[in-house]
């Protein structure tokens, strides 16, 4: 069975993070359930240098064993940061 993993960078989300991550966890357990994926799939947030709360929510939903958490000292733009993953 496939493994997924989704990498989503994050800057300054702290007002969408949950909303968006609300939508990507039905996706997930819908595509698990159906046996698209297996239960072991992740999220991978990775905090590109917010000034916000974002990094907080992040290590918040670390907790969780479904998302994995990241974070940069400063922003890189799109590619820097997911080498650092």
């Amino acid at each position: 069975m496939i493994r997924l993993a989704t990498v989503s960078p994050c800057y300054n989300e702290e007002a969408v993070l949950h909303h968006s991550v609300e939508q990507l966890t039905v996706l997930f357990e819908r595509m698990i359930a159906e046996g698209h994926i297996s239960k072991d799939s992740m999220m991978v947030f990775v905090n590109d240098g917010s000034r916000d709360r974002t990094w907080e929510i992040i290590r918040e939903l670390h907790a969780n064993r479904m998302y994995e958490a990241s974070t940069c000292r400063a922003t890189w733009g799109t590619r820097m940061p997911l080498w650092q993953v």
